[in-house]
């Protein structure tokens, strides 16, 4: 905690590569004068405290492969000064960050919001990003959003928004006419530089070259690839499922323990013996 004595005058606080545990401290937002956050790279758990997004001075939130998890406050998408807020999660296992997507709608100074690899589910809010007109790079890929993409962030003439391997099931034709999106590759490759369409694949989920052009599943694959990014014709399959597999498999009613195994929505890292 003495850390939390420089509260009055700290502006940058670095502590990532570490192996840092435990939850974030709601103390951290009483450092009024921060602008900087880096906590890469440490096991940070739980859920973000939502006492960081009342700061007003802060312009950089790096929490990418922490162990965070839970839902993400609505209260983050109102941060004055916020230029980069990045919370991915390529490398680690276990329970992670997820429920409903925030709209991010009133954060003026942003630049780069990188959010793949979470569990974040339902659909993109329309006001997604409405007041981050210089917004450069956005990484919504690999969570389990649902729906159409917003017909409103056709109002960007140029961004990188990387969506693949989510549920989408609607990209609006009226996409394929932004050019400057995705570094330009929209003015080559139509939508497909957006993302693939459904029953197509990509090692990318979208096209970025002319060797990474969206192609159709062989034989009877079609309905493996049913939404837009897919980046590969097999079923894909959590590992929750794959364990509710087993559980059925093996008889699990009858186990010596079994609990956490039928709890609904209970986190598989909650799962006896896991």
């Amino acid at each position: 905690d003495d850390i939390f004595d420089l509260s009055a005058t700290l502006e940058s606080l670095y502590i990532a590569y570490n192996s840092f545990s435990g939850p974030l401290s709601p103390k951290l937002g009483t450092m009024k004068k921060l602008k900087e956050f880096y906590a890469y790279g440490n096991d940070f758990t739980g859920k973000i405290p939502t006492e960081i997004a009342k700061l007003d001075d802060l312009e950089t939130i790096v929490l990418a492969e922490n162990l965070l998890s839970g839902s993400l406050s609505e209260e983050f998408s109102s941060m004055k000064s916020l230029k980069l807020f990045s919370i991915f999660r390529r490398l680690k296992a276990g329970p992670k960050l997820h429920g409903p997507l925030p709209s991010f709608s009133n954060l003026p100074q942003l630049q780069g919001l990188y959010l793949d690899y979470n569990q974040f589910s339902g659909t993109i809010p329309d006001n997604f990003l409405a007041a981050s007109l210089n917004v450069d790079l956005v990484t919504l890929g690999h969570n389990e959003l649902t729906g159409d993409v917003p017909k409103s962030l056709a109002s960007f003439d140029s961004i990188q928004l990387q969506m693949e391997g989510n549920k989408l099931t609607g990209l609006d034709e009226k996409f394929c006419d932004l050019e400057e999106w995705m570094d330009g590759f929209v003015e080559q490759y139509d939508c497909d530089a957006i993302m693939c369409p459904p029953h197509t694949f990509s090692k990318y989920g979208r096209q970025n070259s002319t060797k990474s052009e969206c192609k159709e599943c062989d034989g009877d694959d079609e309905d493996t690839t049913p939404y837009y990014g897919s980046i590969s014709c097999e079923i894909e399959i959590s590992e929750k499922q794959i364990l509710e597999k087993l559980y059925k498999a093996t008889g699990g009613a009858n186990w010596y323990n079994s609990d956490g195994w039928t709890t609904p929505n209970a986190d598989v890292c909650d799962y006896y013996g896991i």
